[in-house]
């Protein structure tokens, strides 16, 4: 397995600081690089996770089926935990708090588009409304000058 490459940033608060103010796009280009090649780290170690999961997983398993639940220094525990889930019923909480469910409630616009037969259906109903969301999205690209 490789060796994963370390990326060691400064401290962003003093960091930003002590770049002048010519380098800054520069630095920002150079910060993207960092970000990618961290991602990728993250990317590779989620996988390595995975693998080391599964194979802890069947490690454990092959031990409770030959009933192993001490070798040497090790021994295995099991606890099981129960957690109790509630869940709303919809039709009863509206037939006993109509004006409540009217203020908490929230349908995804695809699953009441597919209970009432398409967007058409829904969007010449008047129980949709529209708004719209701005995402500013800011990045430094490097083009090489002639």
């Amino acid at each position: 397995m490789e060796p994963l490459k370390v990326v060691v940033l400064p401290d962003p608060e003093t960091a930003i600081q002590e770049i002048p103010a010519e380098n800054l796009l520069q630095e920002a280009f150079r910060a993207d690089g960092a970000i990618r090649d961290l991602q990728e780290q993250i990317k590779i170690l989620e996988g390595q996770i995975a693998q080391w999961t599964v194979h802890r997983e069947k490690c454990i398993d092959q031990a409770e089926e030959l009933n192993q639940t001490e070798q040497g220094s090790y021994s295995l525990e099991v606890t099981e935990k129960s957690r109790t889930t509630r869940t709303i019923i919809p039709k009863e909480f509206f037939r006993h708090f109509p004006d409540e469910f009217v203020k908490v409630c929230t349908i995804p616009i695809g699953k009441a588009e597919k209970a009432v037969g398409g967007k058409s259906v829904l969007d010449t109903s008047g129980c949709v409304t529209t708004s719209t969301a701005v995402t500013r999205t800011r990045s430094v690209r490097y083009q090489p000058r002639d």
